[in-house]
């Protein structure tokens, strides 16, 4: 078994644990762990860590993966509503549109 081998591995078990679909890819210079909107990246690490020390994906080691995990426009939306704050995302929320309705705390541009 070679490390693409083990990367699937790696994939379909992480899948399962994330219960959201994960990627396991060669990026230079190692082996890239990505998902959107699952747990966290340290949850993942521990997880896949602790498999590590069952030998799962033998070829390919867990200490030369590389987790990272991105958003949905969605998650980043209902994370700024659940904040109530989106000060210093983009530019889109700087300067005058940046302004907020205190009563609901959406930003002004909502309601264009």
């Amino acid at each position: 078994m070679g490390r693409p081998d083990g990367a699937k591995i790696w994939a379909r078990v992480l899948s399962e644990l994330a219960q959201v679909p994960v990627v396991v890819e060669w990026e230079r210079p190692a082996w890239r762990v990505r998902w959107q909107d699952g747990p966290t990246p340290q949850v993942l690490m521990d997880r896949a860590a602790a498999l590590g020390g069952f030998r799962v994906a033998a070829a390919l080691p867990f200490d030369q993966l590389r987790f990272a995990r991105s958003d949905s426009r969605l998650a980043v939306a209902l994370g700024w509503l659940t904040r109530g704050c989106v000060t210093g995302h983009g530019p889109e929320f700087g300067g005058r549109r940046g302004s907020f309705l205190r009563r609901d705390r959406l930003p002004r541009a909502a309601f264009r």
